[in-house]
């Protein structure tokens, strides 16, 4: 017999308590799905800031040895004399290759070894089974290693970028049917850089070519007074032909001629988890306009194109370069 103080419970309070349950489960659940979530967003934002840092890292390790100026010739005009030292974004390169810039530049190396390297850094884009992967490769060459490479680092009047597309291809491919040969970094969808003058601010115009009586100092001023006006860089850079800028002390433009490296180089890196860039159907385009002081709007514009879910994942880290030159 019962007691009359026990009560069984009645069906409806078991569904309720059910359901009451089932609530709680699934608010836990989802609690537990966005930690989850958020724990590996932020060790995928960690792995990818790490990363980026590391590739910018090396490269300015790479960049800190450039060598400085090694020959000078202040009244010749025509680069093909002058010595292969520093090149940005040579425009042979850019749209086979599909990059949004690339940098290379004469190394000197270690005194053990003694001589000169050639360094670069290009991004490409290899189209695999999977869909489109970025591939930033490096290539490193002695100078010395043999007669092609040497002659292919010679000025002429005809291929005036001496890092030319057909060494690239031959030394940094980065393709399955080399072996990714050069293959120096992956989750790079951009690269960018732009030289700097020594008030830090881009390099846009080449200095002016010389012509008349030899000139035996870098600044120019009594010769061109204030209206020295050399070429437009068009978003690119070569030391051969030296460079333009304005100094802030007494406001005069100074021609710094070549050959002669920049202050410095800032160096931007786009990078995006491994899992969102297997999301891409097609490689983004590259976006860089012929002007060096936009190239901060060019990054925007480069984010501001990417699929959404690339987008919002892609993270911009840069860094500036100083460079040994003589100011």
């Amino acid at each position: 017999m019962a007691h009359a103080g026990n009560r069984a419970f009645t069906l409806i309070e078991l569904m309720v308590a059910m359901a009451i349950l089932a609530v709680v489960v699934v608010l836990l659940s989802s609690v537990f799905s966005s930690t989850q979530r958020g724990t590996s967003y932020i060790g995928n934002a960690a792995f990818q800031r790490q990363d980026a840092r590391a590739v910018l890292n090396h490269i300015s390790k790479d960049l800190s040895s450039a060598l400085g100026q090694t020959s000078r010739s202040f009244e010749d005009a025509n680069t093909a004399g002058r010595q292969p030292q520093l090149l940005l974004n040579p425009p042979g390169l850019g749209t086979n290759l599909q990059n949004a810039s690339s940098i290379f530049w004469i190394s000197q190396l270690p005194s053990n070894k003694g001589g000169s390297a050639l360094v670069g850094y290009v991004l490409r884009w290899e189209t695999t089974a999977d869909g489109p992967r970025p591939r930033l490769c490096r290539m490193f060459l002695n100078t010395a290693d043999s007669q092609p490479v040497r002659q292919s680092l010679r000025l002429s009047t005809s291929v005036p970028e001496w890092a030319s597309e057909n060494l690239v291809n031959t030394a940094a491919p980065g393709t399955a049917d080399s072996g990714f040969q050069g293959w120096f970094a992956d989750n790079i969808l951009a690269l960018y850089a732009r030289a700097l003058d020594p008030n830090m601010a881009p390099i846009t115009n080449y200095a002016r070519q010389l012509s008349g009586p030899a000139v035996n100092t870098t600044t120019v001023n009594a010769a061109f007074p204030g209206s020295a006006t050399g070429n437009a860089t068009l978003g690119a850079f070569d030391s051969g032909r030296g460079y333009q800028f304005r100094r802030t002390s007494d406001n005069v433009t100074v021609n710094r001629f070549g050959p002669a490296l920049p202050a410095a180089v800032e160096l931007v890196v786009i990078s995006a988890p491994p899992s969102v860039i297997r999301q891409l159907q097609t490689a983004p385009a590259a976006v860089r306009s012929a002007d060096a002081a936009r190239m901060w709007d060019d990054i925007s514009a480069f984010i501001a194109s990417l699929p959404p879910n690339v987008k919002n994942a892609a993270r911009t880290y840069s860094t500036i370069v100083p460079l040994s030159v003589q100011q």
